[in-house]
């Protein structure tokens, strides 16, 4: 009975609590495991000191090789991360770790945002648990996730078709992310202004307190949770991927310096060399020293941990010469970023692709009949570069939007199906490329416009109607207001007969 119970508990964990989503939440995870069929990549992983310090551009230079970050939070368990990097790895690749100060001294409690996340209403880390091998997922709901977590979760309510929406609004966000080939695009910051300080300790803290709150609490002691990481991390150089250890990046504040206080003077220098001795004694190198990435209040962004663009040119510049000087050699491959970004859009598109033939069935044909406004989501599935939905119609996002719809059979037996698109235009009329399922209908003003297709041309019922806009510009851009979506055609109505 005992086993039956514990085998019905991790089912239930597994199968109905920490679901599998469709596409992840998180870009930097999309990038990941789109990345994955791509052999010769760097990939740096950390808390989120990675995400603002880092230009993806220098590392691309320098190896030769697509560069992505995949970091997010520093106080997320390496244990997982290190497993969820084994999904995507391959031979030849490499893996940068400015891991923050407290993954040295991390304890075994996971930390509740962390909890939350993983099973909460968006399943926002979902894939921290499911890219785990089958072992390390028992051991982890039987060890690490408290039933606590698991029961509050077990009763969130989720919709399947909601999250398969969601997941289409999301996967546009990311198409205009590939889109910019910007930093953000590989999983950096563009963020260069001073901002509000963050309420997370960098605003009552002085810099020291702030980095180092688990060496100050706990004492300047490497525990045995990342020993054992660091053991874990020997599965990465067992695939053939170098890996690479680096400081992480500090800056001081207006009042505060980091590494000046009376306790940090003392201590941080033994306990940064008693963690370099005992990462390379297991065969990585470990680059840079840790005082080289210390910036001055000039580069403060928002917390102690995140620099403004600018300066993480120099910081990256800085990581590179030091790559130079250690004599880390470029990537001898091919994969170079414009290839990898048409490999990274066409996966997405599949991904979206699959989404939306799955929700499409769940919704109710179209007979002769005209849908407006808020009416407009019963009937017709927004798959592709669409804002939310206000009373008169929806505002397209980007260069290019897509719907779908289902005609009722009965529309099929007559000649001709006439199809009526309405709307209005931001920052002038300009014509819009119109596809149906794919064929090209020309440029047209889309007021009350007409496109009457052939019925017997049709090999189904579901018509896919794609927009290709021109002349985008954000309201932020034309100083209208705070307003930085790119619309173009507000979608109003739509008529068939």
């Amino acid at each position: 009975m005992f086993i039956g119970l514990v085998i019905g508990y991790f089912y239930i964990v597994d199968q109905h609590i920490i679901i599998d989503r469709t596409a992840p939440f998180s870009y930097r995870q999309f990038l990941l495991e789109t990345s994955a069929d791509t052999q010769g990549k760097v990939i740096v992983e950390s808390g989120s000191n990675s995400v603002h310090s880092i230009d993806p551009f220098l590392l691309v230079d320098y190896f030769n090789a697509p560069a992505i970050t995949s970091a997010d939070n520093a106080g997320y368990p390496l244990q997982l991360k290190i497993y969820n990097l084994l999904k995507v790895v391959k031979t030849g690749d490499v893996v940068i770790l400015p891991l923050e100060w407290n993954q040295y001294s991390y304890n075994e409690q996971l930390p509740d945002n962390f909890l939350t996340a993983l099973a909460d209403k968006n399943l926002k880390l979902e894939y921290y648990f499911n890219n785990l091998p089958f072992v390390e997922k028992m051991k982890f709901v039987f060890t690490q996730y408290p039933l606590k977590s698991a029961l509050t979760s077990l009763f969130i309510q989720r919709n399947k078709g909601e999250l398969l929406r969601e997941d289409l609004k999301r996967l546009s966000k990311f198409d205009i992310l590939l889109g910019k080939n910007s930093n953000e695009t590989y999983g950096n910051s563009e963020r260069n202004g001073l901002e509000r300080i963050e309420k997370d300790g960098s605003h009552n803290k002085s810099c020291d307190q702030y980095v180092l709150d688990a060496q100050l609490s706990k004492g300047f002691m490497i525990t045995d949770v990342f020993k054992d990481n660091l053991e874990r991390l020997l599965l990465l150089k067992d695939k053939g991927v170098k890996v690479y250890f680096t400081w992480p990046t500090v800056v001081d504040g207006k009042d505060s310096t980091c590494y000046t206080g009376k306790i940090a003077k003392r201590e941080l220098p033994g306990f940064a060399h008693k963690i370099k001795v005992m990462i390379e004694n297991k065969g990585f190198e470990f680059i840079g020293d840790y005082k080289d990435n210390r910036f001055s209040s000039e580069c403060f962004l928002n917390t102690y941990y995140h620099i403004k663009k600018e300066c993480a040119q120099t910081r990256t510049t800085r990581l590179v010469k030091a790559f130079a000087e250690r004599n880390v050699l470029p990537i001898d491959n091919t994969s170079t970023l414009e290839p990898f970004l048409k490999k990274t859009s066409e996966k997405l598109a599949k991904i979206r692709d699959d989404i939306a033939n799955t929700l499409i069935k769940t919704y109710s044909t179209i007979s002769k009949e005209s849908i407006s406004g808020s009416e407009l989501p019963n009937k017709v599935l927004f798959v592709k570069g669409w804002s939310f939905q206000q009373k008169a119609g929806v505002w397209s996002i980007g260069k290019e939007s897509i719907i779908s719809f289902l005609l009722e059979n009965s529309l099929l037996k007559q000649p001709i199906i006439n199809i009526t698109l309405d709307g209005e235009y931001y920052n002038g009329t300009d014509k819009t490329e119109v596809l149906i399922n794919g064929k090209s209908m020309g440029f047209h003003v889309l007021k009350n416009r007409t496109f009457s297709l052939p019925s017997q041309r049709l090999t189904t019922n579901n018509l896919i109607i794609t927009l290709r806009h021109s002349n985008i510009k954000s309201p932020f851009e034309l100083n209208k207001s705070k307003d930085k979506r790119k619309i173009k055609f507000y979608f109003k109505r739509i008529t068939v007969d």
